[in-house]
């Protein structure tokens, strides 16, 4: 209102000057207060560093994830086909591979011992591929007169019940589809095969177990809790190590360690990780050092329906 209320002769230099003030004062007003940095833990860098750390792996496996579905493509004929041609007897299970080492030859051979004699059927893609094929609405609830891009539309399900499984393909970024006539014991037990240790990365934070829905690559993950060496305990040395060169190592990374005899001694109670809180970059340097390999890669089953019943149901 009051620019146009200025007389239309002055300089439009004078106006954008004029604008600039008013605007410049409306921003000053709004700005959030400053953040007192005293009252903050002295922990904050070092978490927020970990955090970050935490977000670019994320990143990372994102985008390796995505290699490896461009290197595997989803047959969506086949996938279709297979699902209504074992529709009599077929038990269709959800299982997340976000945490499995995906270019691994292990992984690759636990892949092929599933399909070789076509007793499993094996499929991945991107969630909203796969819930759109098994689609994520019962029939009845399923409206016609909506078409796909319209706002509410939702892919019906292609066999009675098979929406549930749509739901949950749909929620989850990294979950596979594994179609087979085996028991449900048979094929648990099949999952629990496939299993790799590797090091922990800074910023991942050690749990039992960690599951959290519906969060891009953080579904599931083992690892051993609460790493403490205790005052007096001599440590293990990988083979090929030098204890001198390694306990030289470890005495920069703080950690009260003496070398006595050959072998490198606790002077002091040593707590090299604990349940519940992130790992440091000190922590994954002496897990490094000492080849300790705490994070454990799995395969793990989320659901699964029966063609029999109809009924889907949900693992723990």
């Amino acid at each position: 209102m009051l620019c146009e209320a200025l007389p239309t002769c002055l300089p439009i230099f004078c106006l954008e000057w004029f604008r600039r003030t008013i605007v410049g004062s409306i921003s000053m007003m709004r700005e959030e207060p400053p953040v007192d940095f005293s009252k903050m833990s002295k922990d904050a860098p070092l978490v927020e560093k970990q955090r970050r750390q935490a977000e670019k792996r994320e990143l990372v496996e994102a985008r390796e994830l995505g290699e490896y579905l461009k290197k595997n493509p989803l047959d969506k004929k086949s996938f279709v086909s297979d699902i209504k041609r074992y529709s009599s007897n077929t038990i269709i299970y959800v299982f997340t591979f976000g945490y499995a080492k995906l270019e691994s030859s292990n992984y690759k051979e636990f892949i092929k011992s599933l399909t070789y004699d076509n007793s499993y059927k094996v499929y991945f893609g991107r969630k909203k591929s796969l819930s759109k094929i098994v689609g994520t609405i019962s029939e009845e609830k399923f409206n016609p007169e909506l078409k796909p891009g319209d706002i509410g539309y939702k892919p019906k399900e292609l066999l009675p019940g098979l929406h549930k499984i749509g739901i949950m393909l749909f929620n989850y970024d990294d979950a596979g589809v594994l179609l087979t006539d085996k028991t449900k014991d048979e094929v648990l037990r099949k999952l629990k095969e496939y299993e790799e240790c590797d090091f922990v990365k800074e910023g991942q934070t050690p749990m039992e177990t960690v599951r959290k829905s519906y969060s891009l690559r953080s579904l599931y993950s083992l690892m051993i809790v609460d790493l403490v060496f205790q005052k007096d305990d001599c440590l293990t040395l990988p083979p090929l190590s030098n204890a001198r060169n390694l306990y030289l190592k470890l005495k920069e990374l703080s950690m009260p360690v003496v070398l006595s005899g050959g072998n490198i001694k606790l002077t002091d109670t040593f707590c090299v990780c604990e349940d519940g809180k992130r790992v440091t970059e000190n922590t994954t340097e002496i897990l490094g050092l000492l080849e300790k390999k705490m994070f454990k890669y799995v395969l793990m089953p989320l659901c699964c329906w029966s063609a029999s019943t109809g009924e889907t149901e949900y693992f723990p």
